[in-house]
């Protein structure tokens, strides 16, 4: 068995410090390193598309008739079918001729939109083929309607009510005008206004060197025409109402051989 003893140490009553000389030199060394030889740069980009989409104008609507006053047999085309294909609604519009015996449906993409107006048949008024004459047969009461195409491609069929097949006479007779307008209002819009005015003044004319004497026209009321003979009371005139160009032509059937003086 070892013996362990132990020492006890007197409390440190005092301290002593060494005092060092000054430093007078630094030594210092310098370490070379190796050049560098290749750099190693890492760039991470990143690109984002933006796409600025501006959408186009609306169209604008401009009125415009699509199709002119037309003449159609329908006894020969019964119904009457032809198609439309427009970025805005039209209105057609529909006036009896002939005899005052049809009336008349309209017809789109099989269905029926509507009917011209009522009548009372009547085989002893009549109406001439040409449509120059449209206002004459409004007048005279012969049906008649106004309807809106919508807009987009269509077919559009006009068919006959009563008259074609009901009355012998309307089997020869049997003709109505349609027209197509682009219709730029909500609903069918109203018919001009008409105002009484004088378009022409009274002119003469020498019917002899201008045989037959002949002027078009382009309105979208009636017109009131006023002939009046001059010279010898010799002469009369005759008038026709060209069915192609709205042409009024006047032809003497009694006159000289040489001018009147």
């Amino acid at each position: 068995m070892t013996s362990t003893g132990y020492v006890t140490l007197p409390p440190v009553t005092s301290t002593a410090f060494v005092t060092l000389p000054p430093v007078t030199s630094i030594s210092t060394s310098t370490v070379t390193l190796p050049p560098v030889t290749s750099t190693v740069i890492s760039v991470s980009t990143t690109t984002t598309t933006v796409v600025s989409t501006v959408s186009p104008p609306a169209p604008q609507c401009t009125p415009a008739v699509v199709k002119p006053w037309t003449n159609v047999d329908i006894y020969k085309n019964n119904p009457f079918t032809f198609t439309t294909n427009d970025i805005f609604p039209q209105t057609i519009s529909l006036q009896d001729a002939g005899y005052k015996l049809e009336q008349w449906a309209v017809v789109i993409d099989g269905q029926q939109i509507g009917v011209t107006s009522s009548i009372s048949p009547d085989p002893g008024v009549w109406c001439a083929l040409v449509p120059a004459a449209k206002d004459t047969c409004a007048a005279k009461g012969l049906s008649k309607g106004r309807f809106t195409i919508p807009a987009g491609p269509h077919t559009v069929q006009i068919v006959n009510v009563i008259g074609v097949s009901n009355d012998p006479k309307a089997v020869s007779y049997s003709t109505m005008f349609y027209q197509l307008e682009r219709q730029c209002t909500p609903g069918i819009p109203p018919l001009p206004s008409c105002t009484a005015a004088l378009i022409k003044d009274w002119t003469n004319v020498d019917v002899y060197n201008a045989n037959p004497y002949q002027f078009n026209f382009n309105y979208g009321n009636p017109i009131k025409l006023t002939v009046m003979d001059a010279g010898y009371r010799t002469e009369k005139v005759t008038y026709l109402v060209s069915s192609y160009n709205s042409m009024l032509i006047f032809t003497p059937y009694t006159s000289y051989s040489t001018p009147s003086p």
